[in-house]
C-alpha cells in the first residue's frame, strides 16, 4: 500500500519487539527513514538487522529508555542530529503491569505513569520544532 510516506523520518519507541517492532516494519516498507528504540541493545540491534534484511531501508537503532528524562534527551538529541527533524512519531511505550487493580502498589502506577505518559509527553515536546 502506498500510503506517501516516502523518505519521511519515522521515529518508534519501543520498537526492539512486539507492536512497536510491527509499526517500525510497516513504515520501512513504505520507504520511510525508521529510527527504532529500546532499553536492550542486543535486540534492539537484531531488529534493526531484521528490518534493514526484510525491507532494504535504512534503519537507526537508539538503545534508551525513555522513562529516564536524561535518557530521552539524548535520544532526541541523537535523532535531531542525524536528521534534523521527525514527521512521525509513534509513542509506543508500556503501561502498568498485567494483574489486578487491588494488586497495584503505588508504586506500579508510579512506574507506569514514567513509562507511558511521561515519556510520550516528554518525546512530544522534544521533537517539537
Amino acid at each position: 500500500m502506498e500510503l506517501g510516506l516516502k523518505n519521511k523520518v519515522a521515529f518508534v519507541a519501543a520498537s526492539s519487539q512486539g507492536l512497536g517492532k510491527a509499526v517500525a516494519l510497516e513504515l520501512a516498507k513504505e520507504g520511510c527513514l525508521v529510527i527504532i528504540n529500546g532499553r536492550k541493545k542486543e535486540s534492539l540491534e537484531r531488529t534493526r538487522q531484521e528490518i534493514e534484511r526484510l525491507t532494504k531501508a535504512d534503519v537507526h537503532a537508539l538503545a534508551g529508555d525513555l522513562s529516564i528524562a536524561d535518557e530521552r534527551k539524548k535520544l532526541i538529541d541523537a535523532a535531531l542530529k542525524t536528521f534534523g527533524m521527525i514527521d512521525i512519531l509513534v509513542t509506543n511505550t508500556g503501561g502498568p503491569p498485567s494483574g489486578k487493580f487491588e494488586q497495584f502498589k503505588e508504586e506500579d502506577w508510579d512506574n507506569a505513569y514514567k513509562s507511558l505518559l511521561a515519556s510520550a509527553v516528554g518525546l512530544i515536546n522534544g521533537f517539537l520544532p
